[in-house]
């Protein structure tokens, strides 16, 4: 008996590498921290599977963003939601 309800959590953690000129505007790193959590589930009702996603993106601030100047970001806020139908014999399909 496969489960009918998935609960799952994940946490990226994106450290301020990369080539970084406080000169220039456009640059390959950031100079700061991104820290992104996400919370999620599955459900099987009947022949039909709910994906629901809920996240989030929270970055520290610059303090040296292209000439000394200070950039600070709000939080960027995400959901999803997906359906899929299985025909039976491998055969699926979702919608996003």
């Amino acid at each position: 008996m496969q489960p009918r309800t998935v609960l799952g959590a994940s946490l990226q953690v994106i450290p301020p590498l990369g080539q970084y000129d406080p000169a220039r505007l456009i640059n390959l790193g950031t100079n700061r921290w991104t820290f992104k959590p996400d919370i999620g589930f599955s459900r099987r009702i009947k022949s039909f599977t709910w994906d629901m996603t809920f996240g989030g993106a929270f970055a520290t601030d610059n303090d040296n963003f292209f000439g000394g100047k200070h950039v600070k970001q709000d939080p960027i806020y995400s959901t999803q939601l997906n359906v899929s139908y299985d025909f039976g014999k491998g055969i699926w399909a979702a919608r996003k």
